[in-house]
């Protein structure tokens, strides 16, 4: 062996055997790591994905809440109007004493449409912040 450059290496044939299986069993559990991370990030991939999902469901709902909030808002606008006009009319061909009622009723509706444009309004802005933080 000397003479082809070679180096002869006497070990007992258990200890070989030992080192051997050592050996694989370092490489068996180091592949068995790199699976196990790869199926965790596979995992993560398709949470990530079903979570992206959640997230788009979650989205178009409160856009559509938003659209909601902004359409009742034009609604009891427009109600608003409609019953303030009607009032108007009736005031203007009330007595005097029931013109007052009238008058004050005129007050609650502007006060009860201020409180619910306000509401709506920043339940509309909120979801908008939301969306387009």
């Amino acid at each position: 062996m000397d003479a082809l450059g070679g180096k002869v290496v006497r070990e007992q044939r258990e200890d070989f055997v030992d080192e051997l299986i050592e050996k694989r069993v370092d490489a068996r559990k180091a592949e068995l790591a790199r699976r196990k991370a790869e199926r965790a990030s596979a995992k993560a991939g398709k949470l990530e994905s079903k979570l992206d999902v959640e997230i788009g469901d979650a989205q178009d709902k409160l856009q559509r809440t938003a659209e909601k909030a902004r359409d009742r808002l034009g609604h009891t606008k427009a109600e608003m109007e409609a019953k303030l006009r009607a009032l108007d009319e009736q005031a203007a061909k009330a007595p005097p004493e029931v013109k007052s009622r009238i008058e004050r009723r005129i007050a609650e509706i502007r006060q009860q449409f201020g409180d619910r444009e306000r509401k709506l309004t920043h339940a509309w802005q909120l979801a908008q912040e939301a969306l387009h933080p």
